[in-house]
């Protein structure tokens, strides 16, 4: 069975939602959602859209489950990857540039302080490294 298939129907087994709910808050008509998860027509794109807005979760996430994209090269990847997905933007700039700093504290030199602009890469200070 497909990864997403699955994932529905724990959040079904464990109360979170109906099928019907789903149904109603993808768009899709009952029938095809109902052939979606029987297996008779393959997940596609539309159906991870529908029902990661139908549920709230990330779509990339969607997308992985039902194999639709390429997983993280580990799950710790994938655990952060599905947790920034709750954050807006500024608070996901400010994780990547903790994840750049500690980078720069592993490398063995003075950090670097960085300042997320629209390009994911402006320095505020500069290192004490003179090769940086």
């Amino acid at each position: 069975m497909n990864p997403l298939l699955k994932w529905i129907e724990e959040q079904i087994e464990s109360g979170i939602t109906s099928p019907n709910a789903i149904a109603t808050k993808t768009g899709f008509s009952k029938t095809f959602y109902y052939n979606v998860m029987s297996g008779r027509v393959d997940v596609g794109y539309n159906f991870c859209k529908g029902v990661s807005n139908a549920m709230g979760e990330p779509l990339e996430k969607m997308l992985r489950l039902a194999g639709l994209l390429e997983r993280p090269r580990n799950s710790l990847t994938q655990s952060i990857i599905d947790e920034i997905n709750y954050l807006d933007n500024e608070e996901a700039e400010e994780v990547l540039a903790f994840i750049q700093f500690k980078k720069d504290y592993r490398k063995k030199k003075a950090p670097t302080l960085y300042r997320i602009d629209k390009n994911h890469s402006h320095v505020l200070g500069e290192s004490n490294d003179k090769n940086h």
